[in-house]
């Protein structure tokens, strides 16, 4: 029933990155189906072009390529993992560039799609597996060039063309690197940003909910249990009962012994009760200053008049240890009993239980007294 502030944040905390996450990860999602189904197509109709024009060997490469990204997307519908996923589309573009490199593509200009695989990789694969792609590419590129200069195999460009275009594949690799940094970076201030916010919103989450000194419901929240608990009679007809009660005496505890140690008392019996007498489906709220509200679910008259009782005693014999004087402090508690009838309001259920509790108080306190029609002729307090 007492709620944890601390633990309340943490589990906004994470779920407020979750919500950011969640947003980060449908972003790339959509690019990484916008490039399998926008850059495979043309991928696919390159191995369709070069099919027509007789170049089998492009073909085939390509069209092994477009079937490899397609497989990324069947793995990504059955197994739900973006990064597997992607993992396969970066291999995927990473082989069609090396053909590219190797045959210089239409009219040479395949290298082209080449500048285009750092900002997929670092995109798809992050920092650390896009740079160790990049470098497996670059040294394949370098070792296939190598041949080039040894006279094994033909590149289709120039001596000068091959350095000029792996400095300039450097340096973008290089940028794309140094933007990916950056958008990490800004990723990880809207975390923290986000968690700024979360923490706000537990914070207002407990304020709305509960009292910030016991940890149990605050009155707003204790009342609109009792709405909810007096529908739930409307339907099944289960009979329940409220609690009011007050710590007798309280405002001189206060003045006597600081309001610190009266903040102590407030806290030491609410625990109390919570933990030793009432039940788990009970509530209990603050509905004063010093004053509680139990709402007691399935239960009749006969069954709540003894748990009063109990409230009443345990807090007669709970020790109240004031540290500073170094002796207990006698505590005792007044209590008001009512019984829903099916014809009450809200407003006339807590009149009952407010006349029973000045009933109490005004027999001497430190006992239970239950609402009956001769009290309405009293004076409520």
């Amino acid at each position: 029933r007492a709620f944890d502030e601390n633990r309340g944040a943490r589990c906004w905390h994470r779920h407020g990155v979750c919500i950011v996450t969640e947003h980060i990860d449908q972003v790339k999602y959509r690019i990484l189906m916008l490039f399998i189904g926008g850059g495979n197509s043309v991928i696919f109709a390159f191995s369709i072009v070069n099919l027509v024009s007789g170049h089998y060997v492009g073909a085939a490469i390509t069209l092994l390529v477009s079937l490899f990204i397609f497989f990324s997307y069947i793995f990504f519908a059955k197994r739900r993992s973006l990064k597997a996923s992607g993992r396969l589309v970066v291999y995927g573009f990473t082989g069609l560039c090396i053909y590219l490199y190797c045959s210089g593509g239409f009219y040479n200009t395949g290298y082209l799609w080449i500048f285009m695989l750092p900002m997929v990789s670092f995109f798809l694969e992050g920092n650390k597996k896009g740079i160790h792609t990049l470098g497996l590419f670059l040294i394949a590129s370098i070792g296939i060039s190598v041949l080039h200069f040894l006279g094994i195999h033909n590149l289709p460009y120039s001596d000068v063309h091959i350095a000029i275009f792996h400095a300039a594949f450097i340096v973008n690799a290089a940028l794309m690197n140094l933007i990916h940094r950056i958008l990490a970076a800004a990723e990880l201030d809207l975390f923290e940003k986000m968690r700024e916010v979360s923490a706000l919103n537990s914070q207002l989450e407990y304020y709305a909910f509960f009292d910030t000194l016991t940890g149990i419901y605050n009155r707003r929240q204790i009342i609109a249990n009792l709405v909810t608990e007096i529908e739930r009679y409307k339907r099944s007809k289960h009979e329940f009962c409220i609690i009011l009660f007050d710590i007798d005496h309280f405002k001189a505890v206060n003045d006597t012994y600081g309001h610190q140690f009266g903040d102590y008392v407030l806290k030491a019996l609410v625990n109390g009760l919570n933990d030793n007498i009432l039940r788990r489906s009970d509530s209990i709220g603050r509905y004063g200053g010093e004053e509680f509200l139990v709402i007691m679910p399935e239960t009749r008259l006969e069954g709540a008049l003894i748990a009063a009782e109990r409230l009443r005693q345990y807090c007669m014999d709970f020790t109240f240890y004031n540290t500073e004087y170094e002796k207990p402090v006698p505590v005792t508690i007044s209590i008001g009993l009512a019984e829903y009838q099916g014809d009450n309001s809200l407003d006339t259920l807590l009149r009952k239980a407010d006349v029973a509790l000045y009933e109490a108080k005004h027999r001497g306190r430190n006992t239970v007294k239950t609402w009956h029609p001769k009290l309405d002729s009293g004076k409520s307090h």
